[in-house]
C-alpha cells in the first residue's frame, strides 16, 4: 500500500515536471489555419477583382446590348459593376472551398443547416424601419425620376439578380473571412478587446475600400470626411450584428436590402449604382453630412436592440 503511494507521488513529480506541449491554434472547422484564411481573402479579393473586372469590360463593351444605342446601354455602367462582382463572386467560392475546405453554406451559416431565426429577421425588420426614417431628414430634396418606366423595371429585374452577388461577396470578403480568421467556426463571440479590433479593422478596410467611390470624390470640405465615414457604421453594424447572431445571414440581408433600394428606389444624384430609380434625392449641400445623419439613423434600432437582447441574455444566463 506504502509502495503504491509512494509510485503514484513520484509519477505525479514526474508529471509537473514534464514541459506542458505547445497547442498549435488553428480554425475549429475543418482544421482550418489562420494562414489559409488569408491566402483564402488575398486570392478571394485580387483574383476576384481581377477576373471580374476583365469579364465585365469584355461583356459591357463587346455584347451589342449593353453599346450605345442598345437596349440596356442605359445600365451599361451599373451592369460592368454587377457583373465584376459576379464573377467575383463564383472565384471567392471557388477558394472557400478549394482553400478553407468550407461549404459556401456552413461558411455563411455557421453550420450546415439554415437557421432563418427570429432574430435574423427582427434585425432586418428593424433595418428596413432604419432606412425609411433615415429618409426623413432630406426627404423635401427627393423629386421623382424621369426615367421611362420601361428602363426603371429593366433596373429593378437586374437589381435584383445580380445586387445579391455584389451585396455577398462584401460580406464573404469583410466580415465573413475576417470573424472566421479571428474565432473560427464558432463566431458568436461576447464583446471584448479582441472583437473592438476585429470590428474596427474590417470596418476600416470596408470604408476604405469605397473611397473611391462617386459620392466621396464628388464632395467637397469637410464633407469629404463625412461621406468616407458613412463607409464606416455600415461596416461596424454589419459585423456586430454577424457577431452577436453567430451567422452573416443578418448581415447579408441589410447590405442587399440596402444597396437594393439605393439602385432602384431611391438614388443620390451622382452615385456608385449609376442605374435610374424611382426617386432620386438632389441634396447637395452638406450631402455627406446628411448621408451620414441617414445612414447613423438606419442603424440606431438594429443597435438598441442588439444592446437590449444582449442585457438579456446576460441577465438569463
Amino acid at each position: 500500500m506504502e509502495q503504491n503511494t509512494e509510485q503514484i507521488i513520484e509519477q505525479e513529480q514526474e508529471n509537473k515536471a514534464e514541459k506542458p506541449k505547445k497547442v498549435k491554434k488553428v480554425i475549429p472547422e475543418n482544421g482550418c489555419s489562420r494562414f489559409r484564411w488569408v491566402i483564402t481573402f488575398i486570392l478571394s479579393f485580387i483574383i476576384g477583382s481581377l477576373i471580374g473586372g476583365v469579364m465585365a469590360k469584355i461583356i459591357t463593351e463587346e455584347v451589342a446590348i449593353f453599346k450605345a444605342g442598345g437596349s440596356l446601354a442605359f445600365l451599361s455602367e451599373y451592369m460592368n459593376a454587377m457583373i465584376t462582382f459576379f464573377f467575383s463572386f463564383l472565384v471567392t467560392i471557388f477558394f472557400i472551398k478549394k482553400i478553407a475546405k468550407t461549404s459556401f453554406r456552413s461558411f455563411v451559416l455557421g453550420t450546415a443547416r439554415v437557421k432563418h431565426t427570429k432574430e435574423v429577421w427582427e434585425i432586418i425588420g428593424l433595418y428596413v424601419i432604419g432606412i425609411v426614417l433615415g429618409t426623413l431628414p432630406t426627404i423635401g430634396n427627393v423629386t421623382v425620376t424621369t426615367a421611362p418606366v420601361s428602363q426603371i423595371l429593366i433596373t429593378i429585374v437586374a437589381a435584383l439578380i445580380f445586387t445579391w452577388f455584389q451585396t455577398t461577396t462584401e460580406e464573404l470578403w469583410f466580415r465573413g473571412i475576417f470573424a472566421r480568421f479571428a474565432y473560427g467556426d464558432d463566431i458568436k463571440k461576447p464583446f471584448c478587446a479582441g472583437t473592438f479590433f476585429l470590428v474596427l479593422f474590417s470596418s476600416v478596410t470596408f470604408m476604405a475600400m469605397h473611397i473611391a467611390n462617386p459620392e466621396v470624390q464628388t464632395s467637397s470640405g469637410t464633407d469629404v470626411v463625412f461621406s468616407i465615414l458613412t463607409y464606416l457604421i455600415p461596416g461596424i453594424m454589419l459585423m456586430v450584428s454577424d457577431l452577436y447572431l453567430g451567422t452573416l445571414e443578418a448581415g447579408i440581408g441589410i447590405h442587399w436590402i440596402n444597396n437594393l433600394l439605393g439602385f432602384t428606389v431611391l438614388g443620390a444624384e451622382v452615385s456608385a449604382g449609376a442605374s435610374p430609380t424611382i426617386f432620386i434625392d438632389h441634396t447637395t449641400v452638406n450631402k455627406g453630412f446628411w448621408a451620414l445623419i441617414g445612414t447613423a439613423i438606419a442603424y440606431a434600432p438594429v443597435l438598441i436592440y442588439i444592446i437590449v437582447k444582449s442585457r438579456k441574455n446576460r441577465e438569463i444566463s
